[in-house]
């Protein structure tokens, strides 16, 4: 992997996987060299992993041996500079030998992943969390309507729409909400409609970009109106200071 963020390659996938189901998740260093040692230096050079401590007081270490992934165990550091990983819980369990490389580490660091999506598409105002699985990535005008991006990591459909379904309350100041996870989706469309109606859109990141994060043509930003998908096209006005926005819907809103 070159030093541009491709989706599609191998282990930028795998993590994005691991951290839509748990964004704060850890990962071992053999995990990830296990895809593709060459990705994970790319990675950890260009910052996008991050190395940080693991807390042998406090952490629990679980390991990646087939059939004891749900036990939890405490890490005790050998002379030689290994550990061993004793059970928590069943006594019973033997002891297993760990090495550093086994010892989860590095985190995504989501901050960089919105800085490019950001920065690719020429998006303006400060990125921030909305909340532990949301983050606003930026706005653009188009054709004369401010539109609000937003990237979501969460795995549990429900959960997002339950989010999404607020969105336009906590945050208020947009004519339309673009909502892209990487790969969880809305498929109710029950639910999809009720958030369509208030202006909120869901998609994935096949639908959203091109494998270097750009968006694709087409999709949301492009320059003229008339060049948007339908079920996207913005039309508004102001009126005693509140912005009227009407959503042209005839093709059965987003998908």
């Amino acid at each position: 992997m070159n030093r541009e963020f491709c989706f599609s390659n191998k282990l930028v996938q795998y993590i994005l996987r691991k951290v839509e189901c748990e964004p704060a998740y850890v990962f071992s260093e053999q995990e990830l060299t296990s895809i593709s040692p060459k990705d994970f230096t790319s990675l950890k050079n260009d910052k996008l992993i991050i190395w940080q401590q693991f807390d042998y007081e406090h952490d629990l270490f679980f390991s990646s041996i087939q059939g004891d992934q749900s036990n939890p165990r405490h890490l005790k550091q050998r002379k030689d500079g290994k550990y061993w990983a004793n059970p928590t819980d069943d006594p019973e369990l033997d002891r297993i030998l760990v090495e550093e490389k086994d010892i989860p580490h590095y985190r995504f660091d989501v901050t960089k992943l919105i800085s490019r999506i950001a920065k690719k598409n020429k998006l303006v105002e400060q990125t921030n969390s909305v909340s532990d699985r949301l983050w606003f990535v930026g706005s653009k005008d188009v054709s004369g309507d401010r539109v609000g991006i937003f990237l979501a990591l969460n795995d549990s459909a429900d959960d997002l729409a339950k989010e999404l379904k607020g969105l336009p309350s906590s945050v208020s100041r947009y004519a339309r909400y673009i909502v892209i996870s990487p790969f969880s989706c809305i498929a109710c469309q029950k639910t999809k409609s009720r958030l369509n109606g208030t202006n909120v859109g869901q998609f994935v990141f096949d639908e959203a970009f091109e494998d270097d994060l750009k968006f694709k043509s087409g999709f949301v930003f492009s320059e003229a109106k008339s060049d948007l998908p339908k079920a996207l096209q913005l039309t508004g006005k102001i009126e005693n200071e509140k912005y009227i926005v009407a959503l042209d819907n005839k093709e059965g809103g987003l998908t």
